[in-house]
C-alpha cells in the first residue's frame, strides 16, 4: 500500500550567527521507507548535479547526499 513520505535533506553549514541546519525535502509515494529514500534521492541527485545544495550550491557525492537525508511519514491533516 502506498503511503506518502517526505524525504529531508539536512545540510549543516557555518553562518555569521553560528552552526545553523538548512533542511529542504520532496514529498513521496512509496510503498516502504527505503523506496521513499531512493526516489527522494533522485531528485537530490538531479538538484545537486544540475543546482548544487542549498544553500550554497556546493555539489557533494552520492554518499554524502544518503548521509544528509532523513525519511519520515507525513501525516495527513
Amino acid at each position: 500500500m502506498l503511503g506518502r513520505y517526505r524525504v529531508f535533506f539536512t545540510n549543516p553549514t557555518e553562518c555569521a550567527i553560528g552552526v545553523s541546519d538548512i533542511s529542504w525535502g520532496v514529498t513521496v509515494a512509496a510503498e516502504s521507507e527505503a523506496e521513499a529514500l531512493e526516489l527522494g534521492l533522485k531528485d537530490a541527485f538531479a538538484l545537486n548535479r544540475e543546482f548544487g545544495m542549498p544553500p550554497h550550491g556546493l555539489k557533494v557525492n552520492e554518499a554524502e547526499l544518503r548521509r544528509l537525508a532523513t525519511v519520515r511519514p507525513q501525516r495527513e491533516m
